[in-house]
């Protein structure tokens, strides 16, 4: 095995990127542009016919470019094609777009929120952390390499985009984000370096009709013998409520109760997350019946915030009815954006949030068809943090926490019989 190549713990590898030859070359780009020009499409040949043409008359720029400080004397050329990828309609303040050399962290060009983000200080490079998600990063770089040199020379079918999520910590606030990431390498060329050098026949037919592991790819495909020369397209887009949705939602399958403080814990991560608020704290209380009788089982309430100030069934059973009455006609959660005197005097259950220190609030009906089986409790000690915008954002996950307390209040029932 390649020295350059250092396992790790099993399926996973470092990789040394230097041993990738990847040049910048527009020439990919530039080609596709006149082949659509050729055939007639005359809005592209009025956008950027003259583009092309100058570029052209710019012979340094045709080839493949290892000495980036060319580009410099032509950047407002380049932000011309650039706009052939990137319609300006396509690119406001909160667009993550850049381009980059085939397979390497350096871009050529990049958005200005994609700058604050990811590449490092006063550089063009692309700043990956070393933790899992830069690791997991190299191995999809190395196999989507390997797949346009399988596409190439074996004739995969293969698709020329890669598509991939990744956790992303937000430095000022902490907060897992998750992005998806998409390579677009519709403009790469993959040739051999030395066009002498000749792979057995055999060996492309082994791979015609399989994808080989990479570790196996390395050996009888050595990478250092392609050359890469184009450009890729880098988007990423902010899936984190998607993800953080279904992140809920297998949590919430492998419940029996709330009483789990670890799988609690980290659904109120997942909450934080998809709020985008990271002092909250997030409180479940049901409301079970057997027999048209409140049920209070300390296994299933241990995590309702409204709760913890009631000892007797008496008062527990007054609060429970006084959320059925407020949630009686509605569906829709509501919002206590300040937790002030004049509140507490409308609503006196608010009080016992109060004095947990809860200063904002949302609370979630949790109902089957018209049956209020619980609440979900958000709570804020901020004054004014929690507002109606993050209704929307917690508004997908409601059912799924309607669907686990319904499986709770299954599991008791089997504890009664």
């Amino acid at each position: 095995m390649d020295d350059k190549k250092q396992n790790t713990t099993a399926g996973e590898f470092y990789f040394d990127e230097s041993r990738i030859s990847s040049r910048l070359s527009l020439k990919p780009l530039i080609r596709a542009l006149k082949k659509n020009i050729e055939q007639g499409n005359s809005g592209v040949k009025k956008l950027y016919g003259k583009v092309v043409s100058e570029l052209e008359s710019h012979p340094e720029l045709l080839s493949p470019i290892t000495d980036l400080s060319l580009l410099k004397p032509h950047t407002e050329l380049l932000e011309e094609l650039m706009t052939s990828i990137f319609p300006p309609t396509t690119v406001s303040h909160d667009n993550l777009h850049a381009v980059s050399l085939p397979f390497k962290f350096q871009t050529v060009y990049s958005t200005k929120v994609f700058r604050h983000l990811f590449l490092k200080s006063d550089s063009d490079e692309i700043n990956i952390p070393d933790s899992p998600t830069g690791v997991n990063l190299n191995q999809e770089k190395l196999q989507f390499a390997y797949a346009l040199i399988l596409k190439k020379f074996c004739g995969h079918h293969h698709h020329q985009t890669s598509c991939s999520v990744h956790p992303y910590i937000v430095e000022h606030t902490g907060l897992t984000k998750y992005l998806e990431l998409k390579i677009d390498a519709r403009f790469i060329d993959v040739t051999l370096k030395d066009e002498k050098t000749v792979f057995p026949e055999s060996l492309f037919q082994k791979y015609k009709n399989r994808i080989p592991a990479i570790e196996e790819l390395m050996e009888e495909l050595p990478i250092d013998d392609f050359v890469f020369d184009g450009i890729a397209i880098v988007y990423v887009n902010d899936v984190t409520e998607q993800q953080v949705i279904s992140l809920i939602k297998n949590s919430l399958l492998n419940i029996n109760t709330f009483s789990d403080a670890s799988l609690y814990m980290e659904l109120e991560n997942h909450v934080k997350s998809l709020v985008g608020v990271k002092d909250v704290r997030i409180g479940v209380t049901p409301f079970f019946k057997v027999n048209s009788h409140y049920i209070y089982s300390e296994l299933h309430n241990s995590n309702s915030l409204l709760f913890k100030h009631f000892h007797s069934i008496i008062e527990k059973d007054e609060i429970s009815d006084c959320c059925k009455i407020l949630f009686r006609e509605s569906l829709r959660p509501v919002v206590f954006e300040k937790i002030n005197e004049a509140l507490l005097q409308e609503a006196e259950y608010l009080q016992y949030y109060f004095q947990e220190g809860a200063r904002s609030l949302i609370i979630c009906p949790l109902k089957n068809h018209q049956e209020l089986l619980g609440i979900l409790e958000i709570v804020s000690d901020t004054s004014g943090l929690l507002t109606y915008n993050h209704v929307a954002k917690i508004e997908s996950a409601i059912p799924l926490f309607t669907l686990a307390l319904e499986k709770s209040a299954e599991s008791l029932d089997t504890q009664i019989d």
